[in-house]
């Protein structure tokens, strides 16, 4: 899924919502309805959670019993109990608990999906427009695929060492995306080889034949980007 750009290289909007493709698809995600369904699935899980909890200490009761008469009393009461009905209550606890693990996979795939559509849709769209990154030879989806991990759903970041990366301009804020990106750079071993204007006639290019007689160069940069599409990055 990608977004669909302009004719400038701009984002594409639709009602107000970023434009993805998604095969011949064209439609807007939604962030806030996706956020929004994001919660409920997480408040559903931890009711879930809680009830399940509710019943693990009901089963404790049971565990490690010292009392023989409550022992005695229990065994007597579950051998009260014909075959019939005890097949019976198997059953519903098998077919209860293969549908709460189902519903439990459903949940935790759909919720997956949702943060995968809102990253895209917010911090997705930062790498596409960033002046930043357009100050590098990485195309948008490279750079995505090379320092997206650094960025949350929620527009904070982490430097390499796991650590929110805070704004100089605006002490006390998590820094904005560009100023994220620029920290992260700051930190990134192949820095001078992925900016524009750093040269290439050092160790980071090489030259190619242009047919003509005469020779380009590509820089480092321009050759992870291109390694990157390759692999399908």
């Amino acid at each position: 899924m990608k977004y669909v750009l302009t004719e400038n290289g701009n984002i594409k909007m639709t009602d107000g919502k970023p434009t993805v493709k998604d095969g011949d698809k064209e439609f807007g995600i939604d962030a806030i309805g996706a956020q929004t369904k994001i919660t409920t699935i997480t408040a559903e899980s931890n009711d879930r959670r809680k009830k399940l909890g509710e019943a693990n200490t009901s089963l404790e009761a049971f565990k490690g019993i010292e009392d023989p008469k409550a022992a005695i009393a229990a065994l007597q009461k579950v051998g009260s109990m014909d075959k019939d009905q005890a097949a019976a209550l198997d059953k519903m606890k098998l077919t209860v608990n293969t549908a709460w693990e189902a519903k439990e996979k459903e949940w935790g795939t759909e919720k997956e999906t949702l943060n995968s559509k809102l990253f895209d849709a917010t911090v997705g769209a930062q790498f596409a427009t960033s002046k930043v990154i357009k100050g590098t030879v990485l195309p948008a989806d490279i750079a995505k695929a090379t320092f997206g991990k650094h960025f949350n759903a929620d527009g904070t970041a982490n430097d390499a060492a796991g650590n929110q990366i805070n704004s100089i301009a605006k002490p006390g804020e998590p820094a904005g995306f560009d100023e994220a990106m620029e920290h992260i750079l700051k930190a990134y071993p192949d820095r001078a080889s992925i900016m524009k204007g750093s040269g290439a006639n050092g160790s980071g290019g090489y030259q190619t034949g242009d047919g003509q007689g005469g020779t380009s160069v590509k820089t480092a940069g321009q050759n992870i980007a291109e390694g990157l599409k390759a692999q399908g990055i």
